[in-house]
């Protein structure tokens, strides 16, 4: 099953998993913020979400499991 994740970027504030071949939506994840980024790890278990702007966390999901196993405090960081 191939399948898209896709963040919507609404006052929801959440994650969408659509089968591509059937168009459905066949997982749904709350995240922390207005979500506007995923990066898929490169063997495809991982999912990491950005919580958008004015947060700093990023929310981890399991692909195969479809679902949330850790969120992650980011710190702030000064950069040189």
């Amino acid at each position: 099953m191939v399948r898209a994740y896709v963040v919507n970027e609404t006052s929801t504030g959440n994650v969408s998993v659509i089968d591509v071949n059937t168009h459905c939506e066949i997982a749904r994840f709350t995240v922390s913020g207005l979500p506007t980024n995923i990066a898929v790890t490169p063997d495809v278990k991982l999912a990491y979400i950005n919580g958008g702007s004015g947060t700093n966390s990023v929310t981890v999901i399991d692909i195969k499991t479809h679902s949330v196993i850790a969120r992650v405090l980011v710190e702030s960081c000064n950069y040189p």
